[in-house]
């Protein structure tokens, strides 16, 4: 069995909540703080892997008073894998 790491987790806990909120159609952007209170995670941790999927393109930031995340690209489209080389560099499956 898997063990996911914690910052992996967050991560997909994050995406599916900025998902979430941009198939509601309420707010297209989301802040870190935000996140970190809906899924009740360490604001640290998660606005880190934030940043992490806004450098690789998976997210798009904007700054200022109503800035925030987003997504740049369709999730469908990124496997676990990728996501995990992403927040943790590349790896090697055995």
């Amino acid at each position: 069995m898997t063990k996911l790491n914690r910052k992996i987790e967050y991560s997909l806990m994050a995406l599916k909540y900025i998902k979430q909120r941009q198939e509601m159609g309420s707010s297209n952007k989301v802040t870190a703080k935000e996140v970190a209170d809906a899924v009740r995670g360490p604001f640290d941790v998660i606005a880190r892997v934030m940043q992490v999927m806004t450098q690789k393109a998976l997210l798009i930031s904007e700054q200022g008073a109503s800035g925030g995340y987003r997504l740049n690209q369709n999730l469908q489209n990124i496997s676990l894998f990728q996501l995990v080389e992403m927040i943790e560099g590349p790896s090697a499956l055995v």
